[in-house]
């Protein structure tokens, strides 16, 4: 069973894109893309720090990194294609 336990790195992504979830939902976001979106706001909670937000997201470090690396390559591309 699916709790609705909030943690405060969910809490604090709700309160920093208003409603993340009815927007994914609306928007049909694919898995990827929330995943991204959650990388990046528990880097944000965590000051950067790669090694306590794998932690928090419960992967490997070096998983994390690989996802990061995806992650940059993927705004870089996408900076190319709007210039």
């Amino acid at each position: 069973m699916i709790t609705r336990t909030a943690s405060p790195y969910q809490e604090a992504w709700h309160a920093r894109a208003g409603s993340p979830w009815e927007r994914a939902l609306h928007e049909r976001w694919s898995l990827k893309r929330l995943e991204d979106e959650y990388i990046r706001v528990v880097l944000q909670l965590t000051g950067g720090n790669r090694n306590q937000a794998a932690r928090i997201l419960g992967i490997d470090r070096r998983t994390l990194y690989r996802k990061i690396n995806r992650l940059e390559a993927s705004e870089a591309e996408m900076a190319v294609h709007h210039h």
